[in-house]
Parts: structure tokens; sequence; C-alpha cells
């Protein structure tokens, strides 16, 4: 398993409640099985297994899931909650459950970088350096809450960096420089604009250089490019994600001049 899915009562007030006692099992089953891109990884037979249903009801619970649901709360993909890919199937609207945390939570990861941000600031990071496995796929906030989060993490400790006079400011030559590298490594084409900058922006306020950027730029890039169903995630809002940028970041080593250099399987990127 990958974790925990936090679950919203609002799911009984859901069409997929009207659904058989499969449909309802397989999905809730996905919810937890799928990983920090919302991709449950298995075969018909697997997926059958974990869900305690026979093959022949996975396969029956599984077209109900791919298809269209006109009465639907969320219409984004016409009511479909998953969709094939290879190697499993994706759930459609992950990030959307995600933004639901409750206020309580949120608080809790707006502590946690305050906390890291004022580590880093003495020097001390091996304290309280935020561990992958300490914030899953269950309960990482959307782009957007995590961006307010962190706006509000420096803002209410007062707390200031060397990007800090360049972060409100229109241009931004240290996240645009970032920016234009992933459009040339990745062979992109995303506009130096706020939503493409801002989680760049961010990071750098951490302390991250814009070589350390780069290093996870490209130990991504080599590691997805030739998977077609994670190529969609070479984009900003992922790889400068707080809750996933530390677990990329943590991949590479670092060398004497404060420049990262990849280590071991990523060494000849």
């Amino acid at each position: 398993m990958n974790g925990y899915v936090k679950l919203f009562g609002s799911i009984i007030a859901s069409t997929v409640w009207r659904e058989s006692k499969a449909v309802k099992i397989l999905w809730i089953t996905m919810l937890v099985m799928k990983n920090e891109f919302d991709l449950v990884e298995a075969s018909i037979p697997g997926l059958a297994d974990m869900a305690r249903l026979t093959v022949d009801e996975t396969k029956e619970a599984l077209k109900v899931l791919e298809a269209p649901d006109t009465y639907s709360r969320t219409q984004d993909y016409e009511g479909r909650r998953i969709e094939k890919v290879e190697g499993g199937w994706r759930i459609l609207n992950g990030e959307k459950y995600r933004r639901m945390l409750d206020p309580e939570h949120q608080r809790q990861l707006t502590a946690k970088r305050v906390q890291r941000y004022r580590a880093r600031k003495r020097g001390k990071t091996e304290d309280v350096t935020l561990a992958v496995t300490e914030v899953t796929q269950g309960n990482a906030p959307l782009r957007q809450a995590e961006a307010k989060t962190e706006a509000e993490a420096f803002s209410n400790t007062g707390a200031r960096s060397p990007h800090h006079a360049r972060a409100g400011s229109q241009k931004d030559p240290d996240a645009e420089s970032v920016l234009d590298f992933l459009n040339k490594e990745a062979n992109r084409m995303f506009r130096p604009v706020d939503d493409n900058l801002r989680l760049i922006r961010a990071r750098l306020k951490e302390g991250v250089t814009v070589e350390q950027c780069k290093a996870v730029i490209k130990m991504k890039v080599k590691e997805w490019v030739t998977k077609s169903d994670m190529t969609q995630y070479l984009r900003p809002e992922t790889l400068f994600n707080p809750t996933k940028f530390e677990g990329y970041l943590g991949q590479i080593g670092g060398n004497s001049d404060g420049k990262l250099q990849p280590t071991g399987i990523f060494a000849k990127l």
C-alpha cells in the first residue's frame, strides 16, 4: 500500500453509492491504492485480489467507473472516475480530493514548513527535514492550498530570504531561468507567468538553489521522458510541489561547491 487516503463523508451522497456493492468496494480500494500521481498500478486479477472480488466482478465494476456518469457532481471528465493507462488506471479527480483537507491538517503542514525554514537559517536542517513518508498522497494538498499556506508561513513568521525582494516583483530571473531549463530539457512551452513560477519561487525562498532545481528537472526528465503515463508530470506544479520536491531532492547528492551532483543510478544524467 502507498499510505492512506482521506475518505470524505460526501462519498455516500455521490452517485457511485447507488452502484452495486462490487463497484463501491472497488472504488474505495482504488482510492487507497493510488500513488502520489493518482495512478493505481495493478492488473485486473491483482486488483480483484486487493478488493476481495472475483475477476468478473472487478471487470464489470471497472466498466462502470470508466463510463460517463450524467448525474455525477463532477463533470470534468463527463463524470468518469478512472481511465485506463499503461500499467493500470488513473484516478481522474485525485487532486480535487486532496484540496479538501481539513484546516487543522493544513495548519500542521504550515507549521512544519516554518520549522524547516527556521532550521535552514540556523544550519540545522537535519533535525526537521520533511520526509516524503510524512506526507502521503492521501494528505497532500493541491498546489493552490500548498502555495497559500506556504505564503502564510513566511508572512506570519516575518521570514525573509535572499529571494524575498524578487519574489513579489514582475521579473524573477532565477525562477524564470529554472522554468526555461525545464522547457528546454522536457521540450515544453511553459510561459513565465505566475501560475508557472510561484512554486519555483517558493522552493527558492526555502533556500534551494537554482542548480538544485535544474538537477531535479534533469533527473526527472531522464526518468519519465520514455514513460507515456508520466511525461504529463514534467510540469512546475508537480516537480516543485513542496510535498514532492523534497523527495526528488533526496534522490540527488551534493558536492563541496554547493551544486548538486547526481549519485548512484543518476550519476550519468
